[in-house]
């Protein structure tokens, strides 16, 4: 008796091949993209190690620039110390002069006062010079209009004593005056006389001469 399901076929030969195939191509072609890709992983490695040479070479060369930069650079440091160095000298100098400056800047200061006062002081006694200049100078004038009026009068009087003389009024052998710029010396008289004792003495003949003189003249006129 037969029941109402039926159990599958068994694969055939052709369904087997068929399988297989498929699996070959399947497989094939996982060979060729697995080939590819280590064609690629390749390519890009030898890539990678070519660039990986670059680099280790320029290293090489940056290494072998530094070694030589390695003097400069130590020669580099100690100008810096040495700058750094002379950087603090002159800051230190630039204080003290600052200082300095301050203190001079204060004794400067300190001494304004007296100084004024100085200045002042020289003022006022320029001004008292200018002043004492303008007297003497007017002084001078002066002495110099009377010198000149006292030798116009000796004049004069010189001429009326000449013209007396020629008169015959006046005696000149016994008469005291004196007409030149010299005096006889008194008796005892020592010889170093100063010269303004001697001017004196010259005056006052003087002065007796013309006093005498215009005695004369008065008594001609009454004549």
């Amino acid at each position: 008796m037969m029941t109402g399901t039926t159990s599958p076929l068994p694969p055939t030969v052709e369904d087997r091949d068929a399988e297989i195939a498929a699996l070959q191509t399947a497989f094939d072609e996982y060979i060729a993209s697995s080939r590819e890709l280590e064609d690629e992983l390749d390519a890009e490695l030898a890539k990678m190690q070519e660039k990986l040479a670059e680099s280790s070479a320029a290293n090489s060369a940056l290494i072998s620039q530094l070694e030589s930069l390695n003097p400069q650079l130590s020669s580099l440091e100690r100008g810096l110390a040495e700058a750094k160095s002379k950087h603090d000298a002159e800051s230190n100098l630039r204080r003290q002069a600052e200082l300095a400056q301050d203190e001079a800047e204060a004794r400067a200061r300190e001494a304004e006062g007296p100084l004024e006062t100085l200045k002042t002081e020289c003022d006022e006694v320029h001004e008292q010079l200018a002043f004492r200049e303008e007297e003497v100078e007017e002084t001078r004038l002066e002495l110099e209009v009377e010198k000149e009026r006292h030798n116009v009068e000796m004049e004069e009087m010189a001429n009326q004593l000449a013209e007396l003389t020629k008169k015959g009024i006046l005696d000149t052998g016994n008469s005291p005056i004196i007409t030149d710029k010299t005096t006889t010396k008194p008796k005892g008289c020592n010889e170093s006389v100063s010269p303004s004792i001697m001017s004196g003495m010259t005056i006052e003949t003087r002065g007796e001469t013309t006093m005498q003189t215009m005695i004369m003249s008065n008594d001609l006129k009454m004549n």
